[in-house]
């Protein structure tokens, strides 16, 4: 689909200290490839320390990467009403009709140095970019940096 086709990407990611404690993360990502374009973006909000246990509170939402424009041909066979066969062209759209919407919030307390208790939900609508498909999931998880 994209054997001979130019190829674009660019990306964009900033953390902006609102207040003390108080973070906002803005992300934007697109591609160009052939004749389809694709994006995300995402956006979070994180408070530290917003119940007195010393974790950071964090509510987010993201437009996870998909095709958000493009079109494809498809050469197939098929048998004329004389009887002929022969090959036609047909366009598919690339695009689908609903895009994802993904909806988070989480709690991270921190146990020991780089290593925190970690609480979240998430929401996604339109799952898969499946008009009206909706899902929603929870994690309790252990996160470790080193």
């Amino acid at each position: 689909l994209f054997r001979s086709a130019p190829l674009a990407f660019a990306g964009l990611g900033a953390r902006f200290e609102l207040a003390s404690g108080l973070d906002l993360k803005v992300s934007v990502a697109g591609a160009v490839a052939g004749g389809a374009t694709l994006d995300a973006a995402s956006l979070e909000a994180s408070a530290g320390n917003p119940l007195g246990l010393g974790g950071t509170l964090s509510v987010g939402l993201a437009l996870p990467p998909a095709v958000t424009s493009g079109h494809a041909t498809l050469t197939l066979p098929i048998l004329a009403a004389s009887g002929a066969a022969e090959l036609r062209d047909f366009e598919l759209g690339l695009a689908p009709a609903a895009r994802e919407l993904r909806q988070s919030v989480s709690y991270a307390v921190p146990l020991a140095r780089g290593v925190d208790a970690l609480v979240s939900l998430e929401f996604a609508r339109d799952r898969g970019n499946v008009a009206g498909r909706a899902e929603a999931s929870a994690l309790l998880g252990i996160v470790a940096r080193f």
